[in-house]
């Protein structure tokens, strides 16, 4: 017995998909919105507000650099740009220290 396909006819391939997924309840919505929730928890579980500051300056530092390198100078530009990696290492470092102040191994304590 052949299944019949609910929902109305489609004028084109693109309506029929449409419309197979609309009116025969494939789970496509509720894997977006799960895998949704997911990346949104990763970024709330793993970035604190001090990160987002320093990706932010690594991202207007970038932009700079290449505002710079194509309006004003090349020197300029490569000078505002190798700022990025500078950036990037010193929030690699906070969070290097801050996760061994939290473990227990860091700070002024060692003898």
């Amino acid at each position: 017995m052949k299944r019949r396909l609910q929902g109305p006819p489609a004028k084109s391939k693109f309506l029929a998909v449409r419309n197979f997924i609309r009116y025969n309840r494939v789970p496509c919505h509720s894997f977006i919105n799960q895998f949704a929730k997911q990346v949104n928890a990763l970024f709330t579980n793993m970035f604190t507000k001090t990160d987002f500051y320093f990706l932010g300056a690594a991202v207007v530092s970038l932009l700079a650099s290449v505002a710079l390198w194509f309006l004003y100078d090349k020197e300029a530009g490569l000078f505002v740009g190798i700022w990025v990696p500078s950036i990037l290492a010193f929030w690699v470092g906070v969070k290097v220290s801050l996760l061994a102040h939290i473990i227990g191994r860091g700070g002024s304590s060692r003898k």
